[in-house]
């Protein structure tokens, strides 16, 4: 099995055993990120958001933003 794709095992479960885990989020967001993947769950989503906007990405983190809010409709 590829590091990638056991890591991803790995913070899936995690995220079974504690969906409100943040820092789980973020950690799966960066795998994805990392991996050029643009992934539909909305928790990465929020996590890859993060992720940009603590690089100073504001415009790629409101990206992400609008997309959920989309999602909610």
């Amino acid at each position: 099995m590829r590091k990638y794709d056991r890591a991803s095992k790995c913070f899936r479960l995690a995220l079974d055993k504690n969906p409100q885990n943040s820092d789980v989020r973020v950690g799966l967001g960066k795998l994805y990120h990392s991996q050029g993947k643009n992934p539909q769950n909305s928790d990465v989503r929020v996590g890859l958001g993060k992720i940009y906007h603590s690089q100073g990405k504001v415009g790629k983190a409101l990206e992400y933003h609008k997309a959920l809010q989309n999602n909610d409709r």
